[in-house]
């Protein structure tokens, strides 16, 4: 998952970043900022599965900062982070997950993180991306394949393609077992799969994805599994 962490005192973001990492040191990738503002800028090229928000930041304060990041089109998840119980209020009205008094400790950011994981695994039949500096939920079942050019990522769906900007790994890490790496550029929904062939597939609107020697075996393997599993 991909977390933005915002405060003005890099010693306190770290803080957090280090919690989340206690948390599990492999589930989260973070960026941290201490300047709300290039948090906003970050917005046009990166894509966040949920927010940590200090609210008591000189530049701009939490609060109009997480109403700018729902302006922008990102309905994510948001933790506020705070010194004080008067900001309860205002920050709900934004579809706050949580709020979590200071001084923060590992057990308060653990229960807040089982249950933000959790919320997410709910959602995990959906692909979120940003296109076209707006956020994006499309339900897995549209998506017939994916698509690497160069740093764009295109999404085939059955009736339209989308652009973002994301790695190979970020699209995998978001996808269950009904996609499949074929090829370094194309990861492919095997619903969609008409016929399987050595080094090609044949999709149901009569497309052909190429199969690389690199993925062959492997794409075969679990193309068949997962159609197996379907079936089953």
């Amino acid at each position: 998952m991909k977390v933005a962490i915002c405060d003005d005192s890099l010693v306190l973001a770290n803080q957090v970043d280090t919690l989340l990492r206690n948390y599990d040191m492999k589930r989260f990738d973070v960026d941290v900022f201490t300047n709300p503002l290039r948090l906003l800028a970050s917005l046009a090229d990166n894509y966040y599965d949920f927010f940590i928000l200090d609210i008591e930041m000189p530049e701009m304060s939490g609060v109009v900062l997480a109403g700018q990041i729902r302006d922008f089109g990102n309905a994510n998840p948001i933790i506020f982070v705070t010194s004080y119980k008067e900001y309860m209020e205002d920050v709900f009205a934004l579809h706050t997950f949580d709020y979590l008094i200071k001084p923060l400790t590992q057990e308060k950011m653990n229960q807040s993180l089982k249950r933000l994981t959790n919320y997410l695994g709910l959602q995990s039949r959906r692909f979120t991306f940003t296109f076209n500096r707006t956020s994006h939920s499309l339900d897995l079942t549209e998506i017939r394949y994916f698509e690497k050019n160069r740093h764009t990522v295109l999404i085939h769906t059955i009736d339209q393609i989308y652009e973002t900007s994301m790695t190979t790994a970020d699209v995998l890490a978001k996808l269950d077992h009904r996609f499949v790496q074929v090829h370094q550029s194309f990861i492919v929904n095997v619903n969609a799969v008409k016929h399987l062939k050595n080094q090609s597939l044949i999709l149901n609107d009569e497309t052909i994805i190429p199969i690389s020697r690199k993925y062959q075996r492997q794409a075969k393997i679990a193309i068949m599994a997962a159609l197996r599993e379907m079936m089953s």
